[in-house]
């Protein structure tokens, strides 16, 4: 491939996503590692380093901040809440270039009411998406979209092997652990993709950003230098493992959530009912003509992009170019998919409660029985947010831990312990926010008279919801 040159026309800077969390007191490199993606490609597409530039993902929603005129590689999270990249893009000296796009499923219903946001997509159109669920979900709006892929798929491929064997666990669901094999539980290395800001201080200093970024960068070196095999949760420790041709065994709680369908295209999926059956000699797929076809693809939308702005350059040969416009035709017409296909329907108000409410429990509810959720942990939290969001108010939060009434809330609802709620609310409607604990919740609940018909246990939703955040911008009505 040719790297661009410059023949005619305007300045402009190439952005990457920076990443200063001002929604979250965590960082996650798999961010930074994105990023790392993307300043590769464009290096390697011929554009000098000074040229090359990050922008805080949360400045995209200032109208006028002090930015120079250039394209953001729109790789990453996008969404409408305080974890996510916000959409529509506002700043209007950045142009986009959606490639390897992620649309959180919790703002699908919102963004679909927004023409302001399908008018933004379908002027950048086609949209290169990370997963095939924002691929499916565009589309269904009416917005031209194609699977490209995620960027941590094109780093290249190491050349060489470790020379001790040591097993990586990234954040790999703990019950793995009695499943792994004798010769890979010899060395391992136990280590997190996720920690608190370096130095404690909230909202992040730069000089936090600048370590976090260093982490990211030391993390790809000690993997591709030091990993034989790595078990992880986490796509992108998965994805960069896979493209430098390190065996990876990928576990997960939600096998059929959208966010993890790009592992479904080169990995099997295990969760804790099938790690007894995990394949630990599955060999590495070979990534190899598929990241030639996402290069080409990428600088084919690249240099439509820097033409329609003015910058006349020339990234492929003219062969390159029909091949990488035959590849995203191919793509924009696919249909095919790892995961159910996905549309607006899929994680709205109306898709949430009628699984959680079946018409008996609905009409318990129009009776105002009282709606009592069931553990208070980070499930029941979550549960209670998004419940809450589509306008259903939880009268209580149970938790078996809970000393007394009232002593603490849950996202604004007050708790209370189980002998309150076997006492006080026997008519209530109880929803069990937790997975691990749901059988001996429940059996607790009808031993204590509690009737099966008002007790909602619905692990599958729980998880299909995992990761549905909720957008900060207006409610749903």
């Amino acid at each position: 491939m040719t790297p661009g040159k410059k023949v005619n026309g305007p300045d402009i800077k190439y952005y990457y996503l920076r990443y200063k969390y001002l929604g979250v007191r965590r960082f996650s490199i798999g961010d930074n590692v994105q990023s790392i993606a993307v300043k590769n490609i464009l290096t390697k597409a011929g554009i000098p380093e000074k040229d090359i530039l990050p922008i805080n993902r949360d400045d995209l929603a200032i109208t006028h901040p002090k930015t120079e005129k250039g394209i953001l590689i729109a790789q990453g999270w996008f969404g409408l809440s305080p974890e996510t990249c916000p959409l529509p893009i506002s700043n209007l000296k950045i142009h986009p270039l959606y490639f390897g796009f992620y649309l959180n499923e919790g703002s699908w219903e919102l963004l679909s009411k927004n023409e302001r946001f399908i008018r933004s997509m379908k002027s950048y159109e086609p949209i290169g998406c990370r997963d095939f669920g924002s691929r499916d979900y565009l589309r269904s709006l009416g917005v031209k979209a194609y699977f490209s892929g995620c960027m941590t798929m094109t780093i290249e491929k190491r050349k060489q092997h470790p020379y001790e064997n040591k097993t990586f666990l990234i954040d790999a669901l703990n019950d793995v652990n009695q499943f792994i094999p004798e010769n890979l539980r010899k060395n391992c290395v136990y280590l997190s993709q996720e920690g608190t800001f370096p130095s404690g201080v909230f909202p992040i200093c730069d000089e936090d950003v600048e370590k976090i970024d260093a982490m990211a960068y030391e993390r790809l070196q000690q993997l591709k230098s030091e990993a034989t095999f790595v078990i992880t949760s986490r796509i992108h420790t998965a994805m960069p493992c896979v493209a430098m041709g390190i065996p990876v065994v990928f576990t997960f709680t939600q096998l059929d959530n959208p966010r993890v369908s790009i592992i479904k295209n080169y990995l099997p999926m295990y969760d804790e009912t099938t790690f007894h059956s995990i394949n630990w000699n599955h060999p590495v797929p070979d990534t190899e003509n598929f990241k030639k076809q996402m290069r080409q693809m990428f600088l084919y939308q690249l240099q439509r992009l820097e033409h329609r702005l003015g910058l006349r350059t020339n990234r492929l040969t003219e062969k390159e170019q029909i091949e990488a416009q035959k590849l995203i035709k191919i793509a924009c017409d696919d249909d095919n998919s790892p995961i159910p296909k996905q549309s607006v329907h899929n994680y709205c108000k109306k898709d949430f409660l009628s699984s959680l409410f079946d018409k008996k429990k609905s009409y318990l509810l129009e009776q105002n029985k009282p709606l009592v959720l069931f553990g208070a942990g980070s499930a029941g939290k979550h549960l209670s947010k998004i419940l809450q969001y589509f306008d259903v108010m939880p009268d209580f939060v149970c938790d078996n831990r809970a000393k007394k009434d009232n002593d603490d809330f849950c996202n604004g609802v007050p708790i209370i312990t189980f002998d309150t709620l076997k006492n006080h609310h026997k008519n209530s409607i109880v929803f069990i926010t937790t997975i691990k604990g749901l059988e001996p919740i429940y059996r607790q609940l009808i031993k204590n008279g509690f009737e099966r018909d008002h007790v909602i246990k619905n692990p599958i939703l729980i998880q299909k919801y995992a990761h549905f955040l909720v957008p900060s911008d207006t409610p749903i009505k």
